[in-house]
């Protein structure tokens, strides 16, 4: 009798042992850990040797608490809010001027014309964008209804509505801005802080002010100081002056037009009454992205350029368009929208 060696010695695979295929396998997450994180920022933060520069967007106004700490005051709305505040005081200065202006009606005709595909409904951003698209183009003919001087008029009304907004003053007791600038002075740095906002309003500096923290935005002068690019690129000036670059302007800055000795002066001006209007630099509208290219904008984002290639403490706002593709071409950064720490290693 014969028996077949290879069915009777084969060894069978039990259940535990077999082999899952490499498709069917599912790595397990990343695990983020906050905490580790967190010391490596306590650490940054801490070290007097390191360049800090802190970018720091839309949302800070929102991030000022009552003095109970329990909920924002809001006191500069976001952008949602800002539209809706814009528009309603467009049909109330219609009423008060009686009936003569056609602002809301104009505001109207130009949310339907700008409306995103997504359906959502249109931004102040959006309608100034479309509105100033079409102010600027060629020939003076009618369009929506509308004349180059109704485009112009409406400009100037809703600059002058976001410009009331965005005047307002910090709280008198003690709020996150006043926090942040008692830690910029608490600290004394071989390298300045330096500080990076797209936010044109004023309460930085009314933070820095209080303290009071010596400051450098890149205006030079008494009577009406002016965009010094010099004094920008040498950086002479003392290391306990924080450095505040407001990448898109501000409402205290004024284009200014003058003649001197027979010439005609173009310059960048900062002043403490409101800036005339149509003068001010600059207002919300996707065209900033365009205008950012010019002075003083192109050497405020030159030097965040410059700074990136260093250590950089990022705030939220990452999706500013200028900024996220500066930041891009250095970094790999995650989607977080609230605070991105970077070290030398990355």
């Amino acid at each position: 009798m014969t028996t077949n060696p290879s069915a009777s010695t084969a060894p069978v695979a039990s259940p535990a042992a077999a082999v899952i295929p490499t498709s069917l396998v599912i790595p397990l997450p990343a695990l983020h850990d906050a905490a580790q994180q967190a010391r490596n920022l306590r650490q940054v933060l801490q070290d007097d040797k390191q360049r800090i520069g802190c970018f720091l967007g839309a949302g800070c106004p929102l991030g000022i608490y009552d003095a109970a700490g329990k909920s924002s005051i809001v006191l500069i709305p976001a952008v949602v809010e800002l539209t809706k505040s814009v528009a309603a005081e467009l049909a109330a200065s219609d009423s008060a001027s009686g009936g003569t202006s056609k602002f809301k009606e104009n505001w109207d005709v130009l949310c339907v014309e700008c409306k995103p595909v997504d359906g959502n409904d249109p931004t102040v951003e959006d309608v100034l964008t479309e509105l100033r698209t079409l102010a600027n183009r060629r020939g003076s003919a009618e369009i929506l209804g509308m004349t180059k001087k109704d485009l112009s008029d409406l400009d100037d009304k809703v600059c002058a509505l976001i410009a009331t907004e965005m005047r307002k003053t910090l709280p008198g007791y003690r709020s996150s801005y006043n926090r942040f600038a008692s830690w910029i002075g608490g600290v004394h740095r071989d390298s300045p802080a330096e500080i990076f906002t797209p936010n044109y309003d004023l309460l930085f500096e009314q933070a820095l002010e209080q303290h009071p923290l010596p400051h450098f935005d890149g205006f030079v002068g008494s009577r009406e100081p002016w965009f010094d690019l010099a004094s920008i690129e040498h950086d002479a000036i003392p290391a306990r002056w924080t450095r505040l670059w407001k990448l898109h302007g501000s409402i205290n800055w004024e284009k200014s037009e003058e003649t001197v000795n027979g010439a005609k002066v173009t310059r960048v001006v900062r002043v403490t009454r409101e800036a005339a209007a149509g003068k001010v630099m600059i207002f919300p509208s996707h065209l900033k992205y365009d205008q950012s290219r010019r002075m003083p904008y192109l050497a405020m984002l030159d030097r965040l350029r410059a700074f990136s290639t260093e250590r950089m403490l990022l705030g939220w706002l990452y999706a500013v368009i200028p900024f996220s593709t500066i930041i891009s071409m250095r970094f790999c950064l995650t989607d977080c929208g609230a605070i991105a720490t970077l070290n030398a290693s990355r």
